[in-house]
């Protein structure tokens, strides 16, 4: 009974959204972070990329819109999810779904904005 979701197949087009677009780009990143050119491992690139002050001030700002992001998420989410706790809806789930969908859909709009914003 605590699995209906996932025994009706409620769940796979989010695990697939999630594979997309969280799991296998953190798979590339973390083979292009250690290994070179070509494709031996190393810790260059890790390294290199703690000792340049560039590259550090891209991972404060990103960290500095991280926090931004999460406290909006948080904003708007807390009182949704307030609200669906406090009704007692049939569609509460379709609900949940939608909102989880768009709010990562806000993040991942938020950050090609900054990367575009930056190269320009």
């Amino acid at each position: 009974m605590k699995f209906k979701a996932f025994k009706q197949g409620l769940c796979i087009p989010f695990i697939i959204f999630l594979l997309l677009v969280v799991i296998i780009p953190m798979f590339f990143i973390v083979y292009y972070a250690f290994t070179d050119a070509d494709g031996h491992f190393t810790f260059s690139a890790a390294t290199s990329f703690f000792t340049d002050l560039t590259q550090l001030n891209v991972l404060l700002v990103s960290i500095l819109i991280a926090s931004i992001t999460t406290v909006i998420c948080v904003v708007i989410g807390f009182p949704i999810a307030w609200i669906l706790a406090r009704r007692n809806l049939s569609k509460g789930s379709l609900i949940v779904s939608t909102f989880v969908i768009f709010l990562s859909i806000y993040i991942h709009r938020l950050g090609f904005v900054v990367y575009i914003s930056s190269h320009t």
